[in-house]
């Protein structure tokens, strides 16, 4: 089972937009084959002496050939990293 996504949604859901949605992919002979995207939300933190506010992303869409688990496992380890 899949979603076929319109074009607009494609625009509204997957495509980066700046401190909202970011995406990341993979790109091999010139064919999308992973692909990543995580969203952010900024939560406020009260009475701490340090921090006042705390980043969380949340995994959004995401798919990797072939469905390969270690390639997936792959492909969050560098979102991580990115969303770092």
């Amino acid at each position: 089972m899949h979603i076929n996504f319109t074009e607009d949604e494609v625009r509204h859901f997957m495509v980066p937009k700046e401190q909202v949605m970011y995406a990341y992919y993979v790109e091999e002979n010139g064919v999308v084959t992973d692909f990543c995207s995580y969203y952010a939300l900024n939560s406020s933190v009260l009475d701490h002496p340090q921090h006042n506010k705390i980043y969380a992303a949340y995994a959004y869409y995401n798919f990797a050939k072939g469905n390969d688990p270690e390639r997936m496992r792959m492909l969050m380890r560098d979102l991580l990293i990115k969303a770092k």
